[in-house]
């Protein structure tokens, strides 16, 4: 059996290489057939079957193969799945990162959750500076920035690899703030992505009440004045295009909105 390189696979199926990279950790292409030291190999006709059935047509013949016509010009179109760069923002409790993982899934995306990729360090910060409430401005000035760097720069190495990305954080002043905004779509497009801000829809009152539900640590500061909490949150959408959602309803029919947002 033919065995070639991700570089030869890539040519076979008519993508870059690291489109075809991403396909691979994605598990929408054929996996390695084999590794020579930390050489991946492909076989030869999964490759070709795999790139014949995404195509719907037949894929370019291996180079230095006898039935190959050199003077022939190969006309398959190379197709560019998207990919996405989306923006998951709402308010506390809202269930970000319940329809993060939702969405990573059904996209085979990276998810980039802040609270996963930086909680040991804040954590570490927290201590340092005596402030255990990330709305604390003695925490959250000492590291908001390096938090949504983090996430972004994340993103950034995803995307470049040709993986769909889901970032979940706040987003509070990407979402307030046009050019901010604007700073943010330049950078995800900028590493190959579509950017999409998904904003989930809750009421005051509904928050208070996940956040007496979920009893997390960092909650009992906002829930001690309760009535303080919700009259300073800022629930405004944002001005600018956005997909909102409502973070009442079913996790699928949240993700299907979102979904056939995609589409249009």
């Amino acid at each position: 059996m033919t065995r070639l390189t991700r570089a030869e696979a890539a040519d076979l199926a008519g993508v870059r290489p690291d489109t075809f990279g991403g396909y691979v950790t994605r598990g929408q292409a054929p996996a390695p057939a084999e590794h020579v030291g930390r050489t991946p190999l492909w076989d030869a006709d999964a490759v070709r079957l795999w790139a014949g059935n995404r195509s719907g047509q037949r894929a370019r013949n291996l180079p230095g193969r006898q039935d190959r016509n050199p003077g022939q010009v190969n006309s398959m179109p190379r197709e560019t799945p998207a990919i996405h760069a989306i923006v998951v923002t709402g308010a506390p409790a809202s269930g970000k990162s319940t329809l993060g993982r939702a969405l990573a899934r059904h996209l085979r995306a990276a998810l980039i959750d802040q609270d996963t990729a930086t909680a040991p360090l804040v954590d570490v910060v927290a201590r340092l500076v005596g402030a255990h409430d990330l709305d604390d401005p003695a925490l959250a000035n000492a590291t908001r920035a390096a938090r949504y760097e983090t996430v972004v720069a994340l993103a950034e190495e995803n995307l470049r690899l040709g993986t769909s990305v889901v970032l979940v954080a706040p987003f509070t002043a990407e979402r307030r703030d046009v050019r901010e905004w604007s700073s943010l779509q330049q950078r995800l497009r900028a590493a190959g992505g579509k950017p999409t801000l998904v904003w989930l829809r809750l009421g005051a009152e509904v928050v208070v009440e996940r956040l007496r539900s979920r009893g997390a640590p960092r909650d009992a500061a906002k829930l001690a004045d309760a009535e303080r909490y919700t009259a300073a949150l800022d629930l405004a959408e944002p001005a600018f295009p956005h997909v909102t959602v409502d973070a009442e309803a079913t996790v699928e029919g949240v993700v299907d909105g979102v979904l056939a947002a995609l589409k249009n």
